[in-house]
């Protein structure tokens, strides 16, 4: 089952793949999320981190995959490229 998640993880292209009582969450390869040349930018990498929590939280207290909540703070720091 493929579940959608919030409308900015649409723009990215990611989405929630349900395997049983396994989610995994995914984000196919797209121009537009380029950081440098041959390397995922940044903050889609952030992002796709963030949207994991959010799925993983969510399976943990029962809830959807695409279950609304935001996450207070969180910071990340890249110290090699992606």
């Amino acid at each position: 089952m493929t579940a959608a998640m919030t409308n900015y993880a649409s723009t990215l292209g990611a989405e929630i793949v349900e395997t049983g009582d396994r989610r995994t969450v995914r984000m196919p390869y797209r121009e537009h999320l380029l950081g440098r040349i041959g390397f995922l930018h940044g903050g889609a990498i952030a992002s796709l981190l963030s949207l994991a929590c959010k799925a993983e939280l969510a399976q943990a207290l029962g809830g959807p995959a695409g279950a609304s909540m935001n996450c207070v703070s969180a910071n990340y720091e890249f110290v090699r490229g992606g």
